[in-house]
């Protein structure tokens, strides 16, 4: 994997930091971890995730539409880490303690998720991205690992030990997720509508081979605090190989994006993302690069109509997503209209 200077310097380090304010000897910043933590738009991800993404290559890597697990787990990391700390360097991540506090959470996403759609499973198709063999009979096979119990745990958001049915499963924990997650907070209040509004998201799109290494993509309004964080790691090559040329994509439900005009009128949403969503392209290193420099970015911000369940066991339905490229065009890595 090579090394860089943060690297050199996280070793000698007596203590895991986080949001380094400089590459050499430089300190945490928890505030802005913090403040980070609040805004990656990690709640819509997952939201997203789990009732858009009805199969499991959608469900489970980035370079499928909308979001996936690996998007949402790849911007909790950024946001502790970014961009000397552990958690944002591969080589060191794991010495951080929250490392296994996030990989447990990403591990009960997956069965969260897997709930849900009890029907679902992974197709044969070629791997894109490569991966290890994992030799017959040397760990639990796969149909052992449909069921945490069996591995001795489980999640209190997947009781799957008190509900065995598996449809029952899949309301009880539908019902959670819409608890839990739901961006438009339509459970949150028991007189608000439970009907349709418009859902406003920012597709993002970056191919492998144009970055070059792992770098972090980063959405903003009006302040400096970013309203998501897309992480696009470099892919594995095997035996000496090419890398693949792959084309990241994550989507996010941008509420807090649009918050100061709200959903409904297009015009004003229009305007507003026209004049202040923006964009930054940051290396492993730190190292920010000009988005001109990316000629494969491709920002997009697009609308549907969804209609949310009348029950928190049901799930919400999502229209045809609606393109809006002049939101974007004329900008580094905007849409042409």
């Amino acid at each position: 994997m090579g090394t860089n200077t943060a690297n050199e310097d996280l070793a000698q380090d007596p203590t895991t930091l986080r949001f380094l304010n400089a590459v050499i000897l430089g300190t945490s910043q928890p505030d802005i971890v913090n403040e980070d933590m609040g805004t990656e738009g990690s709640m819509s991800m997952i939201y997203s995730m789990s009732f858009k993404a009805t199969s499991f290559y959608n469900m489970a890597i980035q370079v499928s539409p909308d979001s996936s697990l690996e998007n949402s787990h790849g911007a909790i990391h950024v946001a502790i880490g970014d961009p000397y700390g552990h958690m944002s360097q591969l080589s060191h991540s794991a010495f951080d303690l929250i490392f296994w506090l996030h990989h447990a959470n990403v591990d009960r996403h997956f069965i969260i998720w897997q709930a849900i759609y009890p029907n679902v499973w992974m197709l044969p198709e070629s791997d894109l991205i490569c991966n290890f063999t994992i030799a017959p009979g040397g760990h639990p096979g796969h149909r052992m690992l449909l069921a945490t119990r069996t591995l001795g745990y489980s999640y209190a958001s997947v009781p799957d030990t008190i509900i065995t049915n598996a449809t029952e499963l899949s309301a009880n924990v539908t019902a959670n997720i819409n608890v839990l997650y739901n961006p438009e907070g339509v459970f949150s209040s028991p007189k608000r509508k439970r009907d349709e509004n418009r859902e406003w998201s920012v597709a993002i799109q970056a191919l492998s081979k144009a970055l070059g290494e792992r770098s972090t993509i980063r959405l903003y309004t009006e302040d400096s605090t970013p309203v998501v964080s897309f992480m696009c790691c470099h892919p594995l090559v095997a035996n000496g190989g090419n890398p693949p040329g792959l084309t990241y994509q994550n989507g996010f439900t941008s509420v807090d994006a649009v918050k100061a005009v709200g959903t409904s009128d297009i015009d004003d949403v229009g305007d507003y993302l026209k004049a202040n969503l923006r964009w930054t392209v940051k290396k492993m290193d730190g190292t920010v690069l000009p988005t001109e420099q990316v000629s494969s970015l491709l920002i997009t911000v697009q609308d549907e109509i969804v209609t949310h369940p009348a029950v928190e066991t049901e799930l919400p339905v999502y229209g045809t997503k609606t393109l809006h490229p002049e939101i974007t065009s004329g900008k580094a890595g905007g849409a042409s209209s």
